[in-house]
């Protein structure tokens, strides 16, 4: 398994099922600036694998910086700056913004301008 698809998955498996409902709405409305929604169509009655191996087939390379930011948009800052954290360590340059966390900490998150680059 792709090690970006590995760490979407191992994060997604510690959501409960009503974030996991949460995480699956914003890709079919639009996650942020300039990034395709996912047809509904193709998310209903998706599993957390299914829906990884959409993302990476939709968002290729920007699957894991499009999976740090639904987990901002959900709330969900500690699991998002984790995954944010085991991207950067497993070779990926994320461009991105700062989101601030209630804890004062802060999430880098998708921008329009951001990419993701394979070292």
């Amino acid at each position: 398994m792709d090690a970006t698809k590995k760490l979407i998955m191992d994060t997604l498996d510690q959501i409960v099922n009503a974030d996991f409902k949460r995480f699956i709405w914003h890709p079919w409305n639009g996650v942020g600036h300039d990034i395709e929604p996912i047809p509904r169509a193709l998310l209903e009655n998706v599993d957390r694998q299914d829906l990884v191996d959409i993302m990476v087939q939709r968002y290729t390379t920007n699957a894991g910086t499009v999976a740090v930011q639904v987990l901002c948009n959900i709330n969900q800052h500690d699991l998002a700056k984790k995954l944010d954290l085991k991207l950067q360590q497993d070779g990926k340059i994320l461009l991105w913004t700062s989101c601030s966390v209630a804890s004062g900490s802060s999430v880098r998150v998708l921008t329009p301008s951001s990419a993701l680059v394979h070292l």
